[in-house]
């Protein structure tokens, strides 16, 4: 049935948005994670090389955290470096982390939406069991549900395969997709915002989402079996 397959198809099509929209909130309740951030200066930010004097991330974090969630106007701070006081951020900095504060108010937008279509596809399901059960037979949404994990696998598995091969390039254009400048191209020698992010930084926060997704992602296979087996007790 035609119905059925386009159905099918918008039933993955939507657990796909709403596994995007779960890991871009993720990523953003990261982004906003002062305690997180701050153990992560600690472990990967190159104080040689920016010349922090010790004790500065704890600021920093807070600083930058802050502004990311809304709570200050501005993510500047004064910090001290080979004992010389002086702002953190450059102008081109600042404007970056305001385009990145861009990007977490829109997952906060996208996690809604998420939740709202995850609201109507279960309205939609029970209104077809109880109105059109045939159809809903037909459009098996257990293949939607194998479909759309076996998708995230392989997108999963391409990105770590493409990012333990040439790191670099796999994050410039995750930077080009994301954003529609080019500020996010700083200095490594010269701008703090790279010396205390470096490439290491951010493979660690993937570590992270791909750890506390995994749950989510087990729930998909889980949910395909217990469909399957309603479906034949029903028939």
């Amino acid at each position: 049935m035609r119905a059925a397959a386009l159905l099918r198809a918008g039933l993955c099509l939507a657990l796909v948005f709403c596994l995007l929209a779960y890991a871009a909130g993720l990523l953003a309740s990261f982004a906003v994670d002062e305690q997180r951030m701050e153990a992560k200066f600690d472990r990967y930010a190159d104080d040689g090389l920016s010349g922090l004097d010790a004790g500065q991330h704890v600021a920093l974090a807070r600083a930058i955290t802050g502004f990311l969630k809304g709570d200050l106007m501005s993510a500047q701070v004064r910090v001290s470096r080979r004992g010389e006081s002086g702002p953190a951020f450059s102008e081109k900095e600042l404007a970056h982390l305001s385009d990145i504060r861009g990007l977490v108010a829109l997952a906060g937008r996208l996690r809604v939406a998420a939740l709202i279509l995850l609201a109507s596809g279960l309205a939609l399901f029970f209104t077809l069991r109880r109105l059109r059960p045939a159809l809903l037979r037909a459009v098996r949404p257990q293949r939607a549900l194998a479909g759309t994990l076996l998708a995230v696998f392989a997108l999963t598995a391409a990105a770590a395969l493409w990012a333990a091969l040439d790191f670099d390039s796999l994050f410039i254009l995750f930077h080009r997709l994301l954003f529609s400048n080019d500020l996010w191209l700083l200095n490594p020698r010269s701008d703090l915002l790279l010396q205390l992010m470096p490439g290491a930084f951010f493979v660690s926060y993937a570590g992270d989402l791909l750890t506390q997704a995994w749950p989510v992602l087990l729930a998909l296979p889980l949910a395909a079996w217990a469909l399957t087996g309603a479906g034949r007790a029903a028939s």
